[in-house]
C-alpha cells in the first residue's frame, strides 16, 4: 500500500509598497529650520579643535494654522571632531536637538492635536468627521 505523495502550490503575495499618507501631502507648503551650531560652539570640548558636519537628519512635521497646513521639516545636523578621532580613535559626536512633540515619532505638531483635541471635546464632532 503506497502513499501519494501531494505537492502543494501557491503563489505567495508580497506586501505592497504603501508608504502611507506622506504621498498625498505633496502639495503642501513647506518651512525648513535648520538646526546647526554657531561657530563659536562647534569646537571640541576635549581638544579646542573646530567640529566638522559628519550628517543630517531630518523629522517633517505637520503643522496648523487656522484653516492652513503646512509642514515644518526640522534638520539637526551632527558634527564630529577629526583631531580627537586621530589622536584617540574614537570621534566626539555633537548632535543639535530638535523641538520635541507630544506624541512621539509622530508627524502632528503641539498645535494640531490641540485643534483635534477642541474638535473633538468643546464641539462634539466625531474624529472621522474632522
Amino acid at each position: 500500500m503506497e502513499k501519494d505523495i501531494e505537492e502543494i502550490i501557491y503563489t505567495r503575495k508580497k506586501p505592497g509598497t504603501y508608504v502611507g499618507k506622506k504621498d498625498s501631502l505633496e502639495n503642501l507648503g513647506r518651512v525648513i529650520i535648520e538646526h546647526k551650531l554657531e561657530e563659536n560652539e562647534a569646537i571640541c570640548d576635549k581638544c579646542n579643535s573646530p567640529l566638522v558636519v559628519i550628517g543630517t537628519k531630518s523629522k517633517e512635521i505637520l503643522k496648523f494654522k487656522r484653516a492652513e497646513l503646512y509642514i515644518e521639516e526640522h534638520v539637526t545636523f551632527s558634527y564630529a571632531c577629526k583631531s580627537c578621532e586621530e589622536t584617540e580613535g574614537d570621534a566626539n559626536i555633537i548632535t543639535t536637538k530638535a523641538p520635541n512633540t507630544l506624541l512621539y515619532k509622530s508627524m502632528a505638531s503641539n498645535e494640531l492635536l490641540g485643534h483635534v483635541i477642541n474638535l473633538k471635546y468643546q464641539f462634539a464632532l466625531r474624529l472621522y468627521r474632522q
